[in-house]
């Protein structure tokens, strides 16, 4: 079985060969080759049976209004995805884009899901988050299938050409015109970024990039199962950090006991108690939002029975 795969859309393939005894029947075939963007697999049988394979998890493409230009669409220079950077169960998104040009109407950015832009069933996520670099006012979308009049739902970004990651729950995105339907999460087909000129009476030129996006689930909070139980007390370094204004915070026990995890100041001073609860053996995650804290320097401090550990992390607004 011979794979050629590509980690980002366009960039160059990778070939893997790997050799396979099948018994008579169905068989199940697991091949390691991290997160890609597409592959070629080429199943070759000592009998002399051939068959050809094409996988691929979704693509960057765009539209633009007549008075718009696409100068630059830049997806092939991205490295592949690093999956122990996320929470288990991720959906993560090969590789990203990067646009440039002219802004006289509108530009969109597609990212679809599926090689055909299928719907793909995202209830057992909560959040979404990405990197992004840009100037003015976007707009990310949330594409459910069987919306009309492109009415979809969407959250307004501010880009002051600074690289930032956000995390922005799924509740958050609202139908622009303001029907009032919620998202169907069962339904989605892509997510989208949009310039539009209405919104950047200033900005004649526009540069965007996007990358690292991934969907996050739900059960962040979940403890392991039995297999998968950590084997020591630990208190990871947020991510992202620096952040604006939501990071995550991943947490290890090895014990039933009560756990205590507490934001503070530079001074000292408590802002915020993430977990004040008894937590059975495990790795958890917990969402910290910032939205209404100043910039600096805050610190993370975990409290159990049996270990305590305090971190700093870095709020940049």
């Amino acid at each position: 079985m011979l794979v050629r795969a590509r980690h980002t859309q366009g960039g160059e393939r990778i070939e893997q060969m790997s050799t396979f005894t099948l018994i008579p029947g169905t068989n199940s075939v697991s091949l390691k080759t991290g997160i890609l963007s597409d592959a070629n697999i080429y199943i070759i049988a000592s009998n002399g049976f051939k068959d050809e394979i094409f996988v691929s998890g979704g693509a960057y493409t765009f539209l633009s209004g007549q008075n718009s230009t696409v100068d630059i669409f830049e997806t092939k220079s991205y490295p592949a995805q690093d999956k122990s950077a996320y929470p288990e169960g991720s959906l993560i998104l090969a590789g990203g884009v990067r646009m440039e040009g002219k802004l006289n109407d509108w530009i969109t950015m597609f990212r679809s899901l599926t090689p055909n832009t299928a719907p793909v069933d995202l209830s057992d996520y909560e959040s979404i988050r990405f990197t992004i670099k840009g100037k003015g006012i976007v707009w990310l979308r949330i594409e459910q299938d069987g919306v009309i009049n492109w009415n979809f739902h969407m959250k307004k970004l501010v880009l002051e050409n600074v690289e930032r990651t956000y995390i922005i729950n799924l509740k958050e995105f609202a139908q622009r015109e303001g029907s009032g339907n919620t998202i169907d999460l069962t339904k989605i087909r892509k997510i989208s970024l949009v310039y539009e000129k209405r919104d950047n009476m200033d900005l004649s030129n526009y540069e965007v990039e996007i990358k690292n996006i991934a969907f996050l689930p739900k059960n962040n909070d979940k403890k392991n199962t039995a297999s998968e139980l950590p084997r020591e007390y630990k208190l990871s370094q947020n991510y992202p950090n620096p952040f604006n204004p939501t990071t995550m915070i991943e947490y290890s026990i090895l014990n039933h006991e009560f756990v205590n995890l507490k934001v503070y100041d530079i001074l000292g001073r408590e802002v915020a108690t993430l977990v004040n609860e008894v937590k059975s053996p495990g790795t958890y995650s917990v969402r910290f939002d910032a939205s209404n804290l100043s910039s600096g320097v805050y610190i993370y401090r975990l409290q159990t029975d049996s270990f305590t550990s305090t971190k700093k992390m870095i709020l940049q607004k």
